[in-house]
């Protein structure tokens, strides 16, 4: 868990979820972080609809005022707004009637795991999970004082891990250079 605290992506989900009647959302009980709202996926969840714009709330906000009311509610999402300060909970617009879903991608928190079953965490995370071990079990083994130093030396290895990868992944980032423009919201 720790892992995903400081890289949210290092477990990610991506399915579909019922909506509930309204504008305000929530993530599945295992849903720690939204990353994105992809596309309306019909009332069965399998059928591919229309994508979903995030947009900024004040904006929102200041164009359409009642637009958490549900007399307006329709199957079909247009846009979706996230507050970081709030990250298992996302408004959508116009509000949903409760007969769709939507495909969502977000952080997760790790399955529990008992010995001889696999980690859910990508292989790639191979040697931050064992300087985490190490960490643990050094910090945990307080009768030889070098240990404390020694579990330093691998929280260390770990945070400077995750983020020499945070590093690369923004440096080759497939959206790296993407042209941003400003779009009216349909309503």
């Amino acid at each position: 868990m720790s892992i995903v605290r400081e890289k949210p992506e290092a477990s990610v989900t991506n399915e579909s979820v019922a909506l509930v009647a309204g504008t305000k959302q929530s993530l599945p009980s295992t849903g720690i972080l939204l990353i994105d709202v992809v596309r309306n996926m019909g009332a069965d969840g399998d059928t591919p609809g229309n994508s979903i714009r995030i947009i900024m709330r004040k904006i929102l906000d200041a164009q359409v005022p009642d637009w958490h009311l549900t007399a307006g509610a329709a199957a079909i999402i247009k846009h979706y707004m996230f507050d970081p300060r709030d990250p298992t909970n996302y408004y959508i617009y116009p509000p949903s009637d409760a007969t769709s879903q939507v495909e969502i991608i977000y952080s997760s928190a790790p399955t529990i795991v008992s010995a001889g079953e696999n980690i859910s965490i990508a292989d790639v995370y191979e040697s931050v999970l064992i300087d985490y071990i190490l960490y643990r079990a050094y910090s945990k083994d307080a009768d030889y004082a070098a240990n404390a130093q020694r579990a330093q030396g691998h929280y260390q290895a770990v945070l400077q891990a995750l983020g020499l990868q945070e590093k690369a992944e923004t440096a080759f980032s497939p959206n790296k250079g993407m042209v941003t423009a400003s779009v009216p919201i349909a309503s």
